[in-house]
């Protein structure tokens, strides 16, 4: 009875009140789950299209660029066309920022985001609220291939400070709970910790989980070692970071678990069907596959996201890389399928009481706890010794290291750290192009240690 409710007159009447439009863009969307994947590719090229006359005869940077190398979107014919726009970085955002936003929108109209920085660049985003709505719009229709609509009870275990602070007022709080979510920060993942988020799950009675790779790991092993049942869930949703411990998720929740790819800049570019296969969703990104040296197999991503126009991103490097693949899959849904390559569990830091902590999470706090940073890379020597390598302005060095070394303690749970800060001009991504902003060379270990209390 409360599905009903909340799916026929609650969560509707009070998007209708706030203006929102993320339920008529979903209706039309999962229309398309229907159609055939030539069907798909014909949307995606016309907006594909409109997308880049839009960009140039409304976006100054991009008619700027395109006037510099002779590009006219009547001369964009094909795929091969389109790659000779230049491809975007996260520093042509940074230094470009106001020239991306579409000057016709007024400042109501604009939705400030940022990113974790978990590439090693934090960086700050704008959409209009008509784009922010069709990327939920997008999340609803991924998640529901595998049972999730978006009216049911899900927990989401995320340490996103844009999440969190939603629980710090009333009305967020009021907002959480009309879209049925409740948010546990994760920050802290101690033993005391995660009592209390299982008694509050059980209290909840949720049809769905859902949260970083990592923490989900970690609660589930907690789970099983304390033979903690939580009953009631429909489905795991994984997102952020490689999906290593399946089995485990699966046997602690007693559940079949899915994965997820996006990222802040780009909602829901793929998602797993109850196959276990991840579909991209063609029909609003348009990914283009680069050749990596010395790797024949995986390609890096170019991203075109086709539903943002308040701050349009053509060929977006996004610095992930894939395998794509012709098969076939039997849920007959007509996304094509990828083999994502995006993650590592060395994109992780442990402490040496065998607490993990998730490079997602550590990114989102490191971002918040400092300024002046442009490029960082943490490199996790021994579970004492710490490397931080940091491009970032000298008036904020002193400030900086004094939140670095409160926030490791905090997160490791340690104050017998060794952190040594070494100041650079830039730092080298890998050779496809990546960046390693976290990197622990104990962690591949973790397994092998002997299971310790988490304090």
């Amino acid at each position: 009875m409360q599905d009903f409710i909340f799916k026929n007159f609650i969560m509707p009447y009070f998007f209708k009140y706030k203006r929102l439009k993320r339920f008529d863009y979903y209706k039309e969307l999962k229309k398309r789950d229907l159609m055939t994947q030539e069907e798909l590719r014909e949307i995606q090229w016309e907006k594909l299209k409109s997308l880049i006359n839009h960009c140039y005869e409304n976006i100054p940077y991009y008619r700027k660029l395109f006037d510099h190398h002779g590009i006219h979107p009547k001369n964009i014919k094909n795929q091969k066309d389109f790659a000779q726009i230049p491809i975007l970085t996260k520093q042509d955002i940074k230094e470009n920022f106001n020239d991306l936003i579409n000057p016709n929108l007024s400042k109501k109209d604009i939705f400030y985001d940022s990113t974790s920085g978990s590439t090693g660049i934090p960086l700050q985003l704008a959409r209009s609220w008509d784009d922010q709505e069709y990327g939920a719009a997008l999340k609803y229709r991924s998640n529901a291939w595998c049972g999730w609509n978006y009216w049911h009870k899900s927990v989401w275990l995320v340490s996103d400070t844009r999440r969190i602070t939603e629980l710090e007022s009333i009305k967020g709080r009021i907002i959480l709970g009309i879209q049925r979510k409740l948010v546990i920060n994760t920050k802290k993942i101690t033993r005391e910790n995660m009592f209390k988020w299982a008694d509050q799950i059980k209290k909840y009675k949720p049809r769905h989980i859902y949260g970083y790779s990592s923490i989900i790991t970690e609660f589930s092993r907690f789970l099983t070692d304390n033979k903690i049942s939580v009953s009631g869930i429909e489905g795991v949703f994984s997102t952020a970071e490689i999906l290593s411990e399946r089995e485990l998720i699966s046997k602690a929740f007693n559940a079949p678990v899915y994965d997820q790819y996006g990222s802040s800049e780009i909602f829901c570019t793929a998602h797993e069907c109850p196959k276990g296969k991840m579909h991209l969703n063609i029909d609003e990104v348009f990914v283009e596959f680069e050749d990596i040296a010395d790797d024949q197999e995986i390609k890096k991503m170019i991203f075109t996201p086709l539903y943002l126009y308040g701050m349009p991103l053509l060929r977006y490097d996004l610095q992930d890389a894939a395998i794509p693949c012709e098969e076939h899959c039997d849920c007959d849904l007509p996304y094509p399928v990828i083999n994502l390559q995006v993650g590592r569990i060395s994109d992780n830091l442990i402490s040496d009481k065998s607490k993990l902590v998730s490079g997602v999470t550590l990114s989102w706090y490191f971002t918040d706890a400092t300024n002046g940073i442009a490029q960082y890379q943490l490199i996790q020597e021994t579970f004492k010794d710490i490397t931080i390598k940091i491009v970032c302005e000298d008036k904020f060095k002193e400030e900086n290291e004094c939140s670095i070394k409160e926030l490791l303690a905090e997160m490791l749970n340690s104050t017998d750290l060794n952190i040594n800060f070494e100041y650079v001009d830039t730092i080298i991504p890998g050779k496809n192009g990546k960046y390693r902003p976290i990197s622990s060379k104990v962690i591949n270990d973790f397994h092998k240690l002997k299971p310790q209390e988490i304090h």
